[in-house]
């Protein structure tokens, strides 16, 4: 099978030739039909993600085709379409059984590897999941579509349920990318809040207004922190920052009002420094957030069937074209969301 590999960090994928994998006991070989280009798959390639070995193929938001399965597996059939839960388990601790999966303390991704964890990805024509309990069935649905809900849906999903959003709440959403995107069309079609969606580029801010944004906000022009408290009379009830540099969580942590929650996603990096006793006069709440779990994505595919939420691929690429999409996603020129077909 043909696949990009990541083989040195910071340098450009190589189009190699590699064995057919082989379906492990629970697990099953998808052809893949689709595979999502996501931020964290860049960084983690770039060398910005510590602890990051190679070599490995990127590439965790993956739908494809059941082409083999192992001999354990229940309830699939070849030939069957399904999208891929990226977030890989040990399915006994606390975490796992109490549904809280992403939290497990011995989770392992798939698309990249991290200090020795983790599954080659989709940016290949073939890709090998080894438990069957991570994919669900989309039969019948488009596969450009459905494959951004397994990371840029996923992650916007439980980062909103994770800012406890209510229909009277004012919502910053800082970038308004892959993940911004996703979590605007959630914010008011799903939660019927008022949204500020903040960016640098004005065909982001553009498609927000599309999308359905009260108010854009292009922070190189404007400072979002002083209108934001203009319109809203004492700040925001809940940002979530799809950037999360040391700027962007400096702003967002400046515009909450009392009893705010500031919801950290993005992994560019940075610092935020803190009063303490403001914290506790402001009762402000920090939360960190991680992907999402299973029931979030089958509460995703049930929320693209109905259209509250629709992924927007703005940019396709060939599978051998994947170092393009990386170096546009790197200069900003995506809208929405890429994608890779082998």
């Amino acid at each position: 099978m043909k696949a990009m590999v990541c083989t040195s960090l910071g340098k450009p994928l190589e189009l190699q030739d590699l064995p057919l994998p082989k379906p492990s006991n629970d697990g099953v070989v998808l052809r893949v039909e689709v595979c999502g280009v996501c931020h964290s798959d860049l960084f983690h390639a770039r060398g910005h993600i510590k602890g990051t070995n190679t070599p490995f193929i990127p590439g965790h938001e993956i739908v494809g085709t059941i082409y083999e399965m192992g001999p354990d597996v229940q309830g699939f059939s070849v030939g069957e379409r399904v999208i891929v839960y990226p977030v890989f388990t040990c399915g006994i601790c606390k975490e796992c059984v109490s549904g809280l999966e992403h939290l497990c303390d011995k989770w392992y991704p798939i698309g990249w590897k991290i200090e020795g964890r983790g599954i080659d990805g989709g940016f290949a024509e073939y890709v090998h999941v080894p438990n069957f309990r991570n994919i669900l069935k989309v039969e019948g649905l488009n596969p450009e579509e459905v494959a951004p809900l397994a990371c840029a849906g996923l992650t916007a999903l439980h980062a909103l349920y994770e800012a406890q959003v209510h229909p009277d709440d004012l919502l910053v959403l800082i970038g308004v990318g892959g993940l911004g995107h996703m979590a605007l069309q959630l914010a008011k079609n799903l939660m019927n809040v008022t949204v500020v969606a903040v960016d640098i580029d004005e065909k982001k801010l553009s498609l927000a207004s599309k999308l359905g944004a009260d108010y854009v906000i292009n922070s190189l022009k404007e400072d979002p922190v002083a209108f934001v408290r203009k319109v809203s009379g004492r700040g925001a009830d809940a940002v979530i920052d799809f950037v999360n540099n040391s700027e962007t969580s400096k702003i967002a942590f400046q515009m909450l009002g009392r009893g705010g929650r500031h919801v950290f996603v993005g992994v560019y990096g940075g610092v935020l420094s803190i009063p303490t006793a403001f914290m506790v006069g402001g009762s402000f709440r920090l939360i960190g957030s991680f992907m999402g779990t299973r029931r979030h994505l089958m509460e995703l595919i049930s929320l693209y069937k109905r259209g509250i939420v629709k992924p927007m691929v703005s940019s396709k690429f060939k599978l051998e074209e994947a170092n393009e999409a990386f170096n546009k996603l790197e200069r900003g020129e995506i809208e929405g969301r890429s994608i890779l077909k082998p």
